[in-house]
């Protein structure tokens, strides 16, 4: 991967080669944790966790050497580990690096970071079953979603009211909240572009098959399977097997297996996995 080429050829030397007490050395050190973050992101959609979380945690060191400017691409990391730790299946963990994502984006000032850290710990509290605390961290997400952003940088504009709705929708799915999961999911979908509207499908399928439309769910999740596919998106990959897994509970067998056979010709590796 070229990133990792840059980041360790140009990068890393030139770091070593600054002072850490230097005001253009934190900001060298808030930039590379950027890259950092990116590079653990990409990876983790590419389905290779362990190495994305040392990615990540490559990433929060850097930020930490960038004092105050380090702050707020501190807090996005956290929440990055925090998205990765749900995924894994460790929501226990996902609460605490959310909380603290939030303390550091509380001390960046920054309502982005904030927006992302308090939607985290929806995520986390939701996959644990937690619907009062799921409920606050909605709350206190809208909140800081809807403050004015008048230090974020430009790259926190995608941390908008579509990227909210999306992780509620995740939320509400965890919380099997049908009426509230499906209109979060409408909702992301009129302003989301690539894996977020894979995952929106999937979201927006889920609530249809829990309310009986089969026929419609599965029209949808083949949608966010295809996106899966062209994107190479292992996160939306993993919704729809959890779709799929559903979906078998069904008593619709034949749907059931119209659906698997289709399935597989787009991403086999969800029914093989079955």
């Amino acid at each position: 991967m070229a990133l990792v080429t840059y980041l360790t050829n140009d990068v890393v030397p030139l770091l070593q080669r600054q002072a850490q007490s230097d005001e253009i050395s934190e900001g060298l050190f808030a930039g590379a944790a950027d890259l950092y973050m990116l590079l653990g992101w990409k990876t983790y959609d590419g389905g290779a966790y362990g190495l994305a979380q040392r990615y990540f945690l490559q990433g929060l060191e850097l930020a930490k050497e960038g004092g105050e400017t380090g702050l707020g691409i501190g807090s996005i990391v956290l929440s990055c580990m925090s998205h990765l730790a749900v995924t894994a299946g460790n929501a226990t963990e996902g609460v605490k690096l959310a909380e603290a994502a939030a303390y550091s984006a509380i001390k960046a000032n920054s309502p982005g970071a904030m927006t992302r850290a308090h939607a985290m710990e929806a995520r986390a509290h939701a996959s644990l079953g937690d619907g009062r605390r799921t409920a606050t961290a909605i709350s206190r997400a809208e909140v800081a979603q809807e403050t004015e952003r008048n230090h974020d940088p430009a790259w926190m504009e995608f941390l908008d009211s579509a990227y909210l709705a999306n992780q509620m929708a995740f939320s509400f799915r965890q919380l099997n909240d049908r009426t509230n999961l499906e209109q979060a999911a409408k909702l992301s979908l009129e302003n989301s572009n690539g894996r977020q509207v894979g995952s929106n499908l999937i979201y927006l399928a889920t609530s249809q098959l829990r309310g009986g439309d089969v026929d419609e769910a599965c029209t949808h999740a083949m949608r966010a399977a295809k996106i899966a596919s062209e994107l190479k998106s292992k996160m939306v990959e993993k919704l729809v097997e959890d779709f799929w897994v559903e979906l078998q509970s069904t008593d619709d067998r034949r749907r059931v297996q119209e659906f698997g056979r289709s399935l597989a010709q787009v991403t086999p590796d969800v029914t093989t996995s079955d």
